[in-house]
């Protein structure tokens, strides 16, 4: 009898030694307002990532909603990245469809500042081309667009964004034969810069474009 009660007590004892460290972690979670599950405290024990800075990772992830695992954060972590300055700026751009989890992490590990990255890409460029020749009349073009966050590796100068769809239009002009100026700014905006070539071929989001003829 006495023996039984023994190996209970040790079996308990065994149960709390192991317990603990579980405990300590979702009590400091908690001070940091993260819930977590005895689960995911073990896991983050084991995997030594048990962080006061990932544990306010976790919380604003909780707080916003945001659909990114804690493995997701703690893979990030592992890989010398800035899981804070990721959540951050995702809970901030969240009507952003192009903000992503993913993308950031790699924008991130790039190196890139991520809230100046969001702006860049969101913030809306304008290139002007006036006085282009073509047959009998002059082309006058206006566009305004955006590079977006899933184009931010390929991002380029609007200088040269401008020179190559002076290019385009010159190539254009040079084939060109109708001399109809409304057959002429419907092909330009269908067939020659219309959304697809300014995705493929440029690279950016395309607003909106405006061609004037004379």
């Amino acid at each position: 009898m006495e023996t039984g009660i023994l190996i209970v007590f040790l079996l308990l004892f065994l149960a709390f030694l192991f317990a603990l460290p579980l405990l300590v972690t979702k009590f400091k979670a908690a001070q940091k307002s993260a819930n977590l599950t005895l689960k995911e405290a073990l896991l983050l024990t084991i995997r030594k990532t048990a962080k006061p800075s990932l544990f306010q990772v976790i919380a604003i992830v909780q707080q916003y909603g945001l659909n990114i695992t804690i493995a997701e954060l703690e893979a990030h972590l592992l890989s010398s990245g800035n899981p804070q300055q990721v959540v951050a700026v995702l809970a901030k751009n969240q009507e952003n469809p192009e903000a992503t989890f993913q993308l950031l992490t790699i924008l991130d590990l790039a190196g890139e500042n991520l809230e100046e990255a969001v702006q860049k890409a969101e913030k809306i460029y304008q290139i002007t081309i006036s006085c282009l020749q073509v047959n009998d009349f002059e082309i006058n073009y206006n566009a305004k667009f955006k590079y977006g966050l899933s184009r931010w590796f390929s991002h380029q100068e609007e200088k040269k964004i401008e020179q190559q769809i002076r290019e385009t239009l010159t190539g254009f002009a040079a084939n060109w034969t109708s001399k109809s100026p409304t057959q002429t700014k419907s092909f330009i905006h269908t067939m020659v810069l219309n959304n697809k070539y300014w995705d493929k071929i440029i690279g950016v989001q395309l607003i909106e474009q405006n061609i004037i003829l004379k």
